[in-house]
Formats: C-alpha cells, structure tokens, sequence
C-alpha cells in the first residue's frame, strides 16, 4: 500500500482530496477559488467525501492516494461494487 503523503494545494484543494466536501464549500463562500481538480483527483475526492461504510480495494486505493492500484483495479474489470 502506498505511505500516506501531504497533500499540497489551495485550501479547497486540500479540503477536497481529504474528504471534507463542506469544507471545501465554505472556503468557497469566503472567495476562494474553485479548484481545479485532475480527473483522477475528482474520483478520489468524490470517494473520499462518501459513505465511509464501503471498503473496497478501489476506496482503499481511492483513500491512500494509490493512483497506480486504482489504474490497475478498474483495468482488470474489477468489480466495484462488492463491499
């Protein structure tokens, strides 16, 4: 699994691909600015700020910032919805 890194950005950034969407929503209600995600950052931000209950290997990939696991998963037809 890969080691945890800091991740650098705009507050909104941060806030994002941590999981923390409302926070994110008030650093924009006091001017930042939006950030412009990666698609691949999206993805993580929208599992990360989702339900917690779901721990499949693609969440756990998603959640450790493991790009590389996540690619290798949803190339070999992995099946995503399987807790």
């Amino acid at each position: 699994m890969a080691s945890q890194r800091p991740r650098r950005g705009t507050p909104v950034e941060v806030a994002l691909l941590n999981g923390h969407r409302e926070l994110a929503g008030q650093f924009l209600a006091l001017g930042a600015r939006p950030a412009p995600l990666s698609p691949a950052d999206t993805f993580v931000a929208a599992v990360l700020a989702g339900n917690e209950r779901w721990n499949t290997a693609l969440h756990v990939a998603a959640e450790t910032g493991d790009l590389a696991l996540a690619r290798t998963l949803l190339e070999s037809v992995t099946r995503l919805d399987v807790p």
